[in-house]
């Protein structure tokens, strides 16, 4: 088209000028392009030929191609898809708005375990509501039923995408710092002795902050190796002779894993200076009896024990107190709270004397027994000393602080202690050891009075199902719950039920727990 090369170059300049100015004759191109312009203003007629010549121009030309990178091909399952009756489970288990978390991860483990993984139309609702947060399962479990699809799925929505799959060793070389924390604790409960390794490896090069954050990861499987190192880092921090907040803060830590271990020097150390107030009272009528228990009486402000030199090394701040009887009892009562129980027998020089009732009985603490009962419960809790917990509990008057004593017991004595002791109504929401994962399950007895308490707890508002606590609590229970526990559930409420709630308990409370029962049991027999 001749006309059209050697005109388009005149529209352009038209178009710039303005038609006022300049105006070709465009007779020709318009007659090629088929416009005949009639009744147009030369405006309209320069924009009407140069849009149809635009055309004309770029007719028939194909757009240049970007350039993709191949799209990733998904290998093929090696694994079979779940039967029918496993995906019939899945569906009432999603069909509830928030599904129950425990039930949920009954189910992915028991798949996992026979091998199963989700068809292809099944994966993206699961892996949706997953990240949705609508119930917690362990990521390691999910991945694992999700096959190879519900993997390459995982490039196209970062929302179904999973972590890769990272030794905690990997980790911890090439993890951020809160990633790398989690690795060496996940290590240290499987191998402090390489754990302590990699940690002695890169110490020097991390900065204060990690240091104590690293530190907090070294209480699992803590021993007799860990005390060279655990010795420098406190010779290092003990030297600096203005230590900033953080520093001070590490070696109250230190000091206190090493306190932890009984082979340490610093606990013979401590031991030795603690031991000079263990004393046999002397006297008549203490020679007539037939036992001499020891009395404890707190140091002087003249003992080397008490300078603030020796307080400030084991990063105690010697000026904490108001008064010197205050700081007395509270620099002697943190080391009695670090040390490790082992060494008890080496204050009271009698492996018989029970550390409990001995503290409780001391003159000294008589304005303190609350102060001495947390020292003792954290002594308790922090080295899990199940065999001080039955004589601890007299002492506690308030239930609210048996929880975390309890949970150190075996299960039946758990149970037996509740069962005999106190009544949970109300309480359940803060006995949640009971129904964690871990957690044994419960005989029949046992869950017959949980469930009369929950029954309990319901009917102080029974216009409302129950919240906060107690609900998660209700709805755990059913994964250690007795299953005879069935056939019986009504027979056990209902009868204490007002007849005018009858009808809310059994929509609020029974029918929803005996449809999870029913699941469980599906769930078991897959």
């Amino acid at each position: 088209m001749n006309t059209f090369l050697f005109e388009w170059p005149m529209l352009v300049e038209a178009a710039l000028l303005g038609t006022a100015r300049r105006m070709p004759d465009l007779t020709p191109l318009a007659t090629e392009l088929g416009l005949s312009g009639e009744g147009s203003t030369p405006e309209s007629r320069l924009l009407e030929l140069a849009a149809l010549a635009t055309n004309y121009r770029w007719a028939g030309d194909e757009p240049a191609r970007l350039p993709l990178p191949p799209l990733p091909v998904c290998l093929p399952e090696t694994q079979a898809y779940m039967p029918d009756a496993a995906l019939r489970i899945l569906d009432q288990l999603l069909a509830d708005k928030e599904p129950n978390r425990r039930l949920v991860g009954q189910w992915t483990r028991k798949c996992r375990e026979r091998g199963w993984i989700l068809p292809p139309d099944r994966l993206t609702t699961l892996l949706s509501r997953r990240k949705q947060g609508e119930f917690e399962v362990d990521p390691v479990e999910v991945k694992a039923i999700m096959g190879n699809r519900g993997v390459w799925l995982g490039q196209f929505n970062p929302d179904w995408a999973f972590e890769p799959d990272l030794t905690p060793e990997e980790e911890w070389h090439e993890g951020r710092r809160t990633v790398r924390d989690l690795a060496l604790y996940a290590i240290r409960k499987t191998d402090p002795a390489r754990a302590l390794a990699l940690l002695a490896q890169t110490w020097p090069t991390e900065s204060l902050k990690e240091r104590k954050s690293l530190l907090n990861t070294m209480l699992p499987g803590l021993s007799e190796a860990d005390i060279p190192f655990l010795e420098g880092v406190r010779a290092e921090l003990v030297s600096v002779k203005k230590p900033k907040p953080l520093q001070t803060e590490m070696l109250m830590h230190v000091t206190e894993l090493l306190l932890a271990i009984p082979e340490s020097a610093l606990v013979a150390e401590v031991v030795g200076q603690l031991r000079a107030y263990f004393k046999t009272p002397t006297g008549l009528l203490n020679k007539l009896m037939q036992k001499i228990d020891k009395r404890l009486e707190l140091p002087t402000r003249f003992d080397h024990f008490l300078e603030p030199k020796y307080i400030e090394s084991f990063g105690f701040d010697a000026l904490e107190s108001h008064t010197e009887a205050e700081r007395i009892s509270s620099w002697f009562v943190s080391l009695l709270m670090r040390l490790h129980p082992v060494v008890w027998p080496l204050l009271l020089d009698d492996p018989q004397t029970r550390p409990v009732p001995f503290l409780m009985r001391q003159a000294i603490f008589k304005d303190e027994h609350e102060v001495v009962l947390r020292v003792l419960e954290e002594i308790v809790v922090n080295f899990k000393r199940a065999d001080w917990v039955a004589d601890l509990l007299p002492y506690k008057t308030d239930v609210k602080d048996w929880p975390k004593l309890l949970a150190l017991l075996p299960a039946d004595e758990q149970h037996a202690l509740i069962l005999r002791e106190f009544s949970l109504t109300g309480q359940l929401g803060e006995h949640q050891y009971l129904t964690a994962e871990e957690a044994a399950p419960w005989s029949l007895p046992f869950s017959e009075a949980i469930w009369t308490n929950l029954g309990e707890s319901w009917m102080k508002s029974p216009y409302q199902p129950l919240h906060g606590a107690e609900r998660q609590f209700f709805r755990d229970a059913v994964a250690v719950v007795h299953p005879q526990l069935t056939p019986k559930a009504e027979a056990l409420l209902l009868p204490n039920i007002p007849e005018a709630h009858q009808h809310g308990c059994r929509e609020k409370l029974i029918n929803p727990f005996l449809r999870w029962l029913d699941l469980r049991e599906q769930i078991e027999n897959l």
